[in-house]
């Protein structure tokens, strides 16, 4: 049949149905400018190819292409494709239909899509004191599931595997799993994931769970680390956030960021060369977002808004800001530039403090983060059960503690800044804040009443320090070391202080006296069960 006159479109329509029949006819029968645009697609050398796909449908929906002189005479390139075989001609209609059917089909019209969402709802995720600062959870690389730590009724954070196509979680079972370990990372092939323990250690396991191997680092991991390209780790340390280190099967590599003071390790992305990190010089309102050259360290900005973290997925830069926002903007991979405008996608992200945001994402697209668990702080009245509120604003409340005057509450949330203590005046109900660590929590009253003393992660070391709000005076360390894993209380005479502590890596928790504070250590209850959450009676002869 003649073709002559045929759009492109119907000549491969054409092909596709009747395949058997134009076989013997397609050497004869395809127009001219199709033969000599097809000759020159499927030229050996690339140079004599077309540029592009585009200029090859062109030449193929021009009835001129390929022709010249007003007799019609044909180029070379079409008399070479009349002297090809059947063969020849049947590659010709492979290619035809592999690679152009999607290029010359249709276009549809772009259509508006609502975003699928899925809420697993439970009130255990995360934990309390040091854990509560960790990363929650993260994606097996296809997307289909996520790993998240909950807290089981004993106190321990416990590692569940929930693919999102099912009902409810399944508990993975480790058997060296320590009893507060967080920030679980799959590793791309979907074979394994690492924990870290509240010391900085890193421990790798099967994703279906087992005994899990340490990770011998020589240093102690913060929560910001990656896996790379090659099934290598990029990981900040605790004890120095200036630094990235790559942790290869057979070496380590050091590489420090040019021109910031801070270098929060967050993606690396699918070349392996370059990584998303959060740096900065001083507080989270100034941290900018940088994609960061892995061989020289050169920094280059992406986003100055007070970014929190950031991921890429899908062609979208995903990233926090410090109030919690959640914003998403086009972005060119292999440029490395922002194409577009930002939108918001989310809002109440979940800030644990010391720069860690509950925020995941998969390479399908998909995105999962935990949302603020924003909090009314009420008194309720003994006697009846009433309540009523003792301020107007919410926020992640931890750990009220009333002062023994009764006239103010220690409580200690994340914001913007990080995770302080702040203090509630019960006289007007004010809050203000009392520490500016941006990692400070687990506040207890002394006795008198008006000094706090709280526990700070540092440096791999968990320090008990002193302050009394609204002073001029600097906080004051009372006691440091490794062992030590939340503030506690004091006795109602002031003259020691019962302490949370893990006299071994891996052991549970036990109870520890300090005297004045300062310590030493002396033991108090510790047994092979874990003690925690001391309370002491007013009389100072018992502990709960």
């Amino acid at each position: 049949p003649p073709h002559t006159g045929s759009t492109a479109q119907q000549i491969i329509a054409k092909i596709v149905t009747d395949e058997p029949r134009l076989l013997t006819e397609l050497r004869n029968t395809v127009p001219p400018n199709v033969a000599a645009a097809t000759t020159k697609a499927l030229e050996r050398l690339p140079a004599d190819r077309f540029p592009t796909a585009s200029a090859f449908a062109e030449a193929l929906a021009n009835p001129t292409f390929g022709v010249v002189g007003a007799g019609g005479a044909q180029s070379d390139g079409a008399r070479m494709w009349r002297r090809r075989t059947v063969g020849a001609a049947f590659a010709a209609m492979l290619f035809l239909i592999a690679a152009l059917w999607g290029w010359l089909r249709p276009v549809p019209q772009a259509v508006t899509t609502v975003p699928s969402r899925l809420a697993i709802n439970t009130s255990a995720i995360g934990g309390s004191g040091v854990t509560s600062q960790d990363r929650l959870l993260t994606f097996t690389p296809d997307g289909s599931a996520l790993l998240y730590t909950l807290v089981d009724a004993r106190g321990a954070n416990r590692v569940m595997h929930h693919p999102l196509d099912a009902e409810g979680p399944t508990v993975l079972t480790l058997e060296n799993y320590g009893t507060n370990w967080g920030n679980p990372l799959v590793s791309p092939d979907g074979q394994w994931f690492v924990m870290s323990t509240p010391r900085g250690a890193l421990f790798r396991f099967l994703v279906d769970g087992g005994r899990g191997e340490q990770v011998d680092l020589g240093f102690a991991v913060s929560s910001f680390f990656a896996w790379g390209a090659d099934q290598d780790l990029w990981i900040t340390p605790r004890t120095d956030d200036t630094v990235v280190f790559r942790v290869g099967i057979d070496d380590m590599k050091a590489l420090r960021v040019e021109g910031f003071a801070t270098a929060r390790m967050q993606q690396v992305l699918s070349d392996g060369r370059r990584a998303l990190m959060v740096v900065g010089r001083d507080q989270s309102a100034s941290n900018i977002a940088a994609l960061v050259d892995l061989e020289t360290g050169e920094a280059t900005t992406l986003l100055s808004t007070g970014v929190a973290a950031i991921r890429y997925t899908a062609g979208f830069l995903v990233y926090a800001l410090g109030n919690g926002t959640l914003m998403a903007s086009p972005f060119n991979l292999g440029r490395g530039e922002v194409t577009g405008a930002a939108v918001t996608i989310a809002t109440g992200v979940s800030l644990a403090g010391g720069g860690v945001v509950q925020l995941v994402v998969a390479p399908n697209g998909a995105v999962a983060y935990v949302p603020d668990e924003s909090r009314s702080l009420v008194f309720v009245d003994r006697a009846t059960g009433a309540i009523r509120s003792a301020t107007p604003e919410r926020h992640s409340y931890h750990a009220p503690q009333f002062s023994s005057d009764g006239r103010r509450v220690s409580v200690d949330f994340s914001s913007a800044d990080g995770r302080d203590v702040w203090m509630l005046d019960l006289t007007n109900g004010t809050l203000s804040k009392a520490t500016f660590d941006g990692n400070a929590y687990d506040a207890s009253w002394m006795p008198d009443g008006r000094t706090l003393t709280y526990t700070i992660l540092r440096d791999d070391v968990t320090g008990i320090y002193r302050s009394r709000p609204g002073s001029a005076e600097p906080a004051e360390s009372l006691f440091a070391d490794v062992r030590v894993v939340y503030t506690g209380v004091w006795l109602n005479d002031g003259s020691a202080l019962i302490a949370e502590v893990g006299f071994a890596p891996g052991t549970p928790s036990d109870l520890a006296i300090l005297r004045n504070g300062r310590g030493p250590i002396e033991p108090l209850v510790a047994t092979r069960f874990l003690e925690n959450y001391v309370a002491v009676s007013p009389d100072d002869r018992w502990l709960a």
